[in-house]
């Protein structure tokens, strides 16, 4: 390894840089694996690895979603690597070169200021492509259409946990694709006691999917109760969610669990075959399976004002 005081030299010498008379150099370059761990042999002042972070990343790599954002790695004035650690585990890992921004000539002692900006999230990226619904903050908006498109993933997926986090990507596209009925599914939430409303929007959006009609008829009488009697799986699950949301915690359900009777229960309702017990997420010889929402093969009744 090269002495400290010798590295930024070197860089410059081997055409990493430019010279010039500028305190700090800059320019996109093509970083490819070697050059990946390079920088992380030359990283001094390692952060603790954060995995989920540098899933992400490899994600983004391998499904070739990386884009120059901006985001610079950091190098300082005497030639160690103060910021880029991830983005380059996730190069080296992958056997993937990536696009990026550095940054030549920081003083190394600014290395405790960096990192200090949130992540920006998927409910980030709605409020920035742009989310009113009345009655709701900007925020609060974003937040709850972000949490829509995380919960019908789920349910679309079949997957069986709640860990899932959509990547930007996901979130961004997903919104770009179909905006009116995302929004459109939060506003039904917003009547949904039961449920948490990005749970509700979630399950509202999947049955709009399939069927308009009959996921206004679910989103109703979810809302109100009206004209339900026993044996109608909605009112079961009416009731289900009620006990759930009491104080007696034998009666809890998990929020994947809630999700999957939900969607047993909308099976139930648009086809009409009942079942005898509405459970949730199944295990089958330590398997775990999450329902698939069926479209209807009956009729949507007509909703009354």
């Amino acid at each position: 390894m090269l002495a400290k005081s010798d590295r930024l030299n070197t860089l410059i010498a081997t055409g990493h840089v430019h010279t010039g008379r500028q305190s700090y150099l800059a320019r996109v370059e093509l970083i490819s694996p070697e050059r990946a761990q390079d920088l992380l042999d030359h990283m001094t002042k390692n952060r603790p690895v954060n995995k989920s972070a540098v899933r992400d990343y490899s994600r983004q790599l391998t499904e070739n979603k990386w884009r120059v954002n901006g985001e610079p790695i950091i190098i300082s004035d005497e030639g160690e690597t103060l910021d880029g650690q991830h983005r380059c585990i996730a190069s080296v890992e992958t056997g993937t070169p990536f696009m990026s921004f550095v940054i030549y000539g920081i003083d190394r002692e600014t290395f405790s200021t960096m990192g200090r900006g949130r992540t920006r999230r998927g409910n980030d990226i709605v409020g920035i492509e742009g989310c009113e619904i009345e009655g709701l903050s900007p925020a609060r908006a974003a937040a709850l259409v972000f949490g829509a498109i995380r919960n019908s993933t789920i349910i679309e997926n079949q997957w069986s946990v709640m860990s899932y986090t959509a990547d930007n990507e996901v979130v961004r596209a997903a919104y770009d694709a179909d905006p009116a009925n995302l929004i459109a599914a939060v506003v039904k939430s917003q009547s949904i006691s039961h449920l948490a409303p990005s749970q509700a929007a979630g399950l509202y959006y999947v049955f709009a999917k399939l069927n308009k009609a009959w996921a206004d008829v679910w989103a109703d009488q979810m809302a109100t109760g009206a004209g339900l009697k026993k044996g109608d799986p909605v009112l079961f699950y009416r009731e289900r969610l009620t006990e759930a949301n009491g104080k007696n915690k034998t009666k809890k359900i998990s929020a994947i669990d809630r999700l999957a009777i939900g969607v047993k229960v909308w099976n139930a309702l648009v086809t009409g075959v009942s079942v005898a017990q509405y459970k949730g997420v199944i295990t089958v010889e330590g398997k775990r399976f999450f329902p698939k929402a069926v479209k209807p093969i009956l009729p949507a009744p007509t909703l009354t004002a």
